[in-house]
C-alpha cells in the first residue's frame, strides 16, 4: 500500500529539513572553497578543474537525495508491517471467536441429543408399561373364562383420556358403561395426538364398537357437554377381543 508524502510523520520531516539544511550550507562551503581555489588555476585548465566541481556536487546532491528516498522508503516499510501486523491480531481474534461459536454449538447440539435419547427411553418405557398392563388383564380375562365364563359376557374396554376431563367424570362413565354390560377395569389419562375414537381389532367386533359409541356420547349429552366419536379398527396387539376408548375432550361441571 503506498503511502503519501503528507501522510509522513512531522518529527521525521523536520528531521529530513535539518538534515538537507546542514547539506545545504556544507555545500556553499564547499563552492567558496572551490571558487578560492579555482581563482588560483590558470585559465587553460579551469574548464576541466569546474567539470570536477560540477560531478562532485552533482554527487553530493544525489547522496542527499538518496538519503531522502530511503528515509522515506523505511517509513512506508514500516507502515506497511504495523498494518500486517493489525490484520493478523484481527485474523486471530476471529478464529478465536469461531473456535468459541464452535464449542457453543457442539455442546447445545450434544444436549439436544441427551435429550431426545431420554424422550425416547421414556417414551419405550411407558409403551412397555401399557402392554404389561394388557398383557396382564388378558391373563386375568383367561382365568376368569377358566372359572366363571359368565363374566365374559362383559365387552373389556380400555379407556384412555386427556384434556379438560376430571377422574371423577371418566369414573362416573365407567360405572355407566358397567351397567351396559361393559367392563371397564381402570382409565389411563394419556396425553398425545388423538381424536375422540373408539379403536377395534376384529371385523366380528364392529358393532359392539358402534354400540360402546352411541353409549359413550350418550353419556356425555347428558353431563350437557356432547362429543362425537369415531369408530375404526386397528391391528390388533393382543389375542383378547378388547376396544378401546379414546376420548380427547372437555366437560366442565
Amino acid at each position: 500500500m503506498a503511502i503519501r508524502p503528507d501522510s509522513e510523520d512531522p518529527a521525521l520531516k523536520a528531521v529530513q529539513i535539518e538534515k538537507l539544511r546542514a547539506e545545504t550550507e556544507k555545500l556553499r562551503a564547499e563552492k567558496t572553497k572551490l571558487e578560492q581555489e579555482a581563482a588560483a588555476v590558470p585559465r587553460q585548465n579551469r574548464g576541466a578543474y569546474w567539470s570536477e566541481v560540477i560531478k562532485i556536487l552533482g554527487a553530493i546532491v544525489l547522496g542527499i537525495g538518496g538519503a531522502i528516498t530511503a528515509g522515506g522508503s523505511l517509513f512506508v516499510a514500516k507502515a506497511q508491517v504495523e498494518l500486517a501486523e493489525t490484520k493478523s491480531s484481527q485474523a486471530s481474534e476471529k478464529a478465536r471467536v469461531a473456535e468459541t461459536t464452535a464449542a457453543t454449538a457442539k455442546a447445545e447440539a450434544d444436549s439436544a441429543v441427551k435429550l431426545r435419547d431420554e424422550a425416547r427411553k421414556q417414551e419405550a418405557d411407558a409403551a412397555r408399561s401399557v402392554q404389561e398392563l394388557r398383557n396382564s388383564l388378558a391373563e386375568l380375562t383367561s382365568q376368569v373364562k377358566k372359572e366363571n365364563p359368565a363374566l365374559l359376557k362383559r365387552r373389556l374396554v380400555y379407556i384412555q383420556f386427556q384434556g379438560g376431563l376430571s377422574r371423577s367424570l371418566i369414573n362416573e362413565l365407567r360405572k355407566s358403561l358397567e351397567a351396559q354390560n361393559y367392563s371397564a377395569p381402570g382409565a389411563e389419562r394419556l396425553a398425545g395426538e388423538y381424536n375422540p375414537l373408539v379403536k377395534y381389532f376384529h371385523p366380528k367386533d364392529e358393532q359392539d364398537a358402534v354400540a360402546l359409541l352411541k353409549s359413550t356420547e350418550a353419556f356425555f349429552l347428558s353431563k350437557g357437554c356432547p362429543i362425537q366419536l369415531r369408530a375404526v379398527q386397528a391391528q390388533a396387539a393382543t389375542t383378547t377381543p378388547s376396544l378401546e376408548l379414546w376420548l380427547s375432550h372437555s366437560c366442565k361441571q
